[in-house]
């Protein structure tokens, strides 16, 4: 959704004001900005969207109310639901589990490596680990050791190798969910 959002020329980057990536496994190296900040952000956003033009659509990826987390104001998260039309994707498993590993392990991995330099891979795999823990209780315990299983191995494959592709079977696991 994400990427076909930044196609647009009159959209509403929640993830971005929020500097999360609005999933489990969303956490970038940078703290997340201050609730106050991303409603400040927010509200500077559309105030320039609707002094540009008023009257063209602006698109907006619905997050659910948190985004990591921030919280949108009550008032627009109700409108987004309940009274906004809404557009559905819909796109395949297999490409769904390519742009999450690319977003969430490939892109995401060179800015542990400029953050952390010599500790990236372990805090890489602290952070990775502990996002997937934050799902225990939907997942299950059984599944979450699975999984948890599965991450580790392709966490050590992505170490000693750089090769990413371990991530997909446990992130199609998790899509299914």
């Amino acid at each position: 959704k994400t990427h076909l959002l930044k196609r647009l020329s009159r959209h509403v980057d929640l993830e971005g004001l929020a500097n999360h990536r609005g999933s489990a496994f969303g956490s970038l190296v940078d703290e997340e900005t201050t609730q106050i900040n991303f409603e400040n952000s927010l509200a500077i956003e559309f105030l320039q969207l609707r002094t540009a033009d008023s009257r063209d659509a602006v698109f907006i990826e619905e997050e659910g109310n948190r985004i990591g987390k921030r919280t949108l104001p009550q008032s627009m998260y109700r409108a987004m639901v309940d009274r906004l039309p809404a557009i559905m994707l819909e796109t395949p498993m297999e490409e769904r589990v390519q742009i999450c590993v690319q977003d969430y392990v490939t892109d995401l991995f060179p800015l542990f490596e400029s953050e952390y330099k010599e500790n990236a891979h372990e805090v890489f795999r602290k952070t990775k680990l502990d996002e997937l823990d934050r799902i225990k209780k939907k997942l299950g315990d059984k599944k979450h050791g699975i999984i948890h299983q599965q991450v580790s191995a392709a966490l050590d494959l992505f170490e000693s190798s750089g090769d990413s592709s371990g991530f997909y079977e446990p992130t199609e696991t998790v899509l299914r969910e």
